[in-house]
């Protein structure tokens, strides 16, 4: 294997350094909608690798088809080199091995995404390769430029699909792209991130990290033990590894958090990038008092500070539609707030930015925030770079007690079905940059010890004649208010009347038969998100045989069980659940209670789960408490952690004995 890995080293320097014996040909602009761009080619170099030079040696081939490995990385190799002028040059190459028909079917197309406002892309070679030795060039009147854009964010990324011809089980793709990235179109340190693992083996990794004399050495580091680099000449770094391991999958993990990285970027501190962004967030506050005067309607009639930032979150949250036009420097740069607010639409970073500007101008020591859609992992920020965030949220800091530090509000404004309390779930403990001037290093954004609240209060009437009356409230709290505004502030009246009953239907019984449902706290998120609803069921027990009853609490089985996780590997991070299940039981004048459940206190490492009865004139009220803070539960604690949900959802039965009054 080191032959061939020899050759195709040597033949790639060859590329690098245009040693080849045939001249490029002059690039062509690819096409979109039948239209020539200006930011992706078609210019193919001498096509110098042969089949030999990257077939698999055998017993590696023998091994991954009896792992059943359906297609691998036989090299994948990048250089930077970064420039005196500024820019960034990367030259990309990835040998694919599609071992397998499915494969073949699966996997047949390779892609490579590009910045149209800040990169030029140049696919260099592109072709299969036959272990019969056959050749079978791309044609690139079939290569497709698709815009990555969907209903509400339009970007200048583009997806470059190559679609391979002639393959077959055995066959190797060869895909190498030449990168420019322009650093005049792009305002913050240039960085990038790889992944020398990945879902699929790789036979080989290599990296190569060159610099023009009198540049900065770029900054560089990788949480990979199995990748060896080192300085090989003055101004070069290489690295490498051999026979890597796919990396382990699990259900319930954040995959940026877990896969090895390697990060390169431009040598830069935090608090620089901090500034940097803050500087160009800083252009787009209003100084006109047209927004002022905005702001004061806004705030008319609200007294307490409380109520001040509730409708400026509200407003902005709520009444500024999102809508991302990402394109050239919007990508990065945040419009003016007064054009925001005219537009009534932003992205993230118009919207948080509004926000503090409002909230600023009322009093409010508010920033704005870097922060990431997948990423909450510390240790995996290797080096300063702005690359780790996709994402910008607003922070609020409160005034404290007597002087001292008060609390901080965070929220995320893309997200209109939150309260002002809550920060979005899916941001909770996410890596941030504050783009403050106090700011040294990147820290995680709050996270509640319950993301997760719920109560609800069931009344039940049994009557004589064997039939049950029930009146049910559910209170939604936190990211639960959230999650039910999410699925019906979008619908009608009509539709979400439809999608309440069906959510009754499945959460009860054959046989119960729904007289009323409604909702609250849907189109305002300041207010409580409640569902109410009454049911009648006309032969719940047997009246002349009545004997024992048993009813289940009401979404507690449900409600646990949906966080139970099937990870094996890695830990499991758990958001936080808290539920209160409070049911009344008013027995008919025919029986009288003689033996109530078991009480339940009952304490783990990962939450408490309480219940208590009591009886108050002739109702037997029926108290469930379950607390489950957030955590990280340690991989080999994981299947104690589904047993004690298991065991809290079991319990979700609430039963009780009666008998015939006496003197009846």
């Amino acid at each position: 294997m080191q032959k061939i890995l020899t050759r195709l080293l040597v033949a790639w320097l060859l590329l690098l350094v245009g040693g080849s014996a045939v001249a490029a040909a002059k690039p062509t602009p690819l096409k979109l909608n039948g239209q020539p761009v200006g930011f992706a080619f078609w210019g193919p170099e001498q096509r110098v690798y042969s089949y030999d030079d990257v077939a698999l040696a055998a017993e590696r081939r023998a091994l991954f088809e009896e792992e059943g490995v359906e297609y691998l990385y036989g090299l994948y190799r990048v250089e930077l080199h970064f420039r005196a002028d500024g820019d960034v040059e990367e030259h990309e190459l990835a040998v694919r091995h599609l071992l397998s028909r499915a494969a073949v079917n699966n996997h047949g197309n390779d892609e490579h995404w590009v910045d149209a406002f800040a990169e030029t892309a140049t696919i260099e070679q592109a072709y299969v390769l036959l272990p019969d030795g056959e050749r079978v060039e791309t044609d690139p009147n079939t290569l497709l430029v698709k815009a990555d854009n969907d209903d509400d964010i339009f970007t200048d990324n583009f997806e470059i699909v190559v679609p391979f011809a002639g393959l077959r089980p055995g066959a190797a793709t060869v895909l190498a792209v030449r990168t420019r990235h322009k650093s005049d179109s792009y305002p913050l340190p240039f960085s990038r991130t790889f992944t020398p693992q990945v879902m699929i083996p790789i036979e080989r990794f290599e990296m190569r990290m060159t610099w023009d004399e009198g540049v900065t050495p770029p900054a560089w580091n990788t949480d990979f033990e199995k990748l060896d680099c080192r300085n090989t000449e003055p101004r070069q770094v290489d690295c490498q590894a051999e026979q890597i391991e796919p990396h382990p999958k699990d259900p319930d993990i954040v995959y940026s958090d877990t896969l090895p990285t390697l990060v390169v970027g431009e040598a830069t501190t935090w608090p620089a990038l901090a500034r940097r962004m803050s500087s160009l967030v800083q252009t787009a506050y209003s100084e006109k008092q047209e927004l002022k005067r905005d702001l004061e309607k806004l705030l008319e009639g609200a007294t307490s500070p409380q109520e001040r930032l509730a409708r400026i979150h509200g407003f902005v949250s709520q009444e500024i539609r999102y809508l991302g036009l990402e394109h050239g420097l919007g990508g990065i740069i945040p419009r003016p707030t007064r054009l925001t607010f005219s537009r009534r639409f932003g992205d993230c970073k118009d919207k948080t930015t509004l926000f503090v500007d409002l909230a600023r101008r009322a009093g409010f020591d508010a920033y704005p925030v870097l922060t990431s859609s997948n990423r909450k992992n510390l240790e995996k920020l290797l080096i300063p770079a702005a690359g780790y965030f996709d994402h910008m949220v607003a922070c609020v800091r409160l005034p404290g007690v007597n002087g001292g530090e008060g609390r901080e509000l965070c929220f995320d404004l893309t997200d209109p079905y939150s309260s002002s309390d809550t920060l979005s779930d899916w941001v909770q403990g996410a890596v941030r940059l504050k783009l403050t001037e106090a700011t040294t290093a990147p820290d995680r954004l709050p996270g509640d010890r319950f993301t997760w609240a719920l109560e609800v209060r069931t009344d039940f009437q049994l009557n004589a004649d064997g039939s049950l009356d029930q009146k049910r409230t559910r209170r939604y709290g936190r990211a639960n208010a959230a999650w039910l505004r999410g699925r019906l502030q979008p619908r009608s009246r009509k539709d979400r009347m439809k999608w309440l009953r069906e959510d009754f239907e499945d959460d009860h019984y054959k046989g119960v038969e729904l007289k009323s449902i409604d909702y609250q706290g849907i189109d305002d998120s300041a207010s409580q998100a409640v569902i109410t609803s009454t049911a009648h069921m006309a032969e719940s027990f047997d009246p002349e045989d009545f004997r024992n009853f048993q009813s289940w609490e009401s979404q507690l089985g449900s409600e646990v069980r949906w966080f139970r996780t099937e990870n094996e590997t890695h830990d499991y991070s758990f958001a936080g659940l808290t539920f209160r299940g409070e049911t009344h039981y008013r027995l008919p004048e025919t029986h009288r209670l003689v033996h109530e459940g078991a009480q339940i206190d009952f304490n783990s490492e990962f939450g408490s789960f309480r219940r208590r009865y009591r009886l108050q004139d002739r109702e037997l009220v029926v108290v469930t408490e379950i607390d489950l803070p957030r955590g990280t539960i340690a991989a080999e604690r994981i299947p104690s952690f589904n047993r004690f949900l298991d065991h809290v959802g079991d319990n979700a039965r609430i039963t009780f004995d009666v008998a015939v009054s006496t003197g009846l």
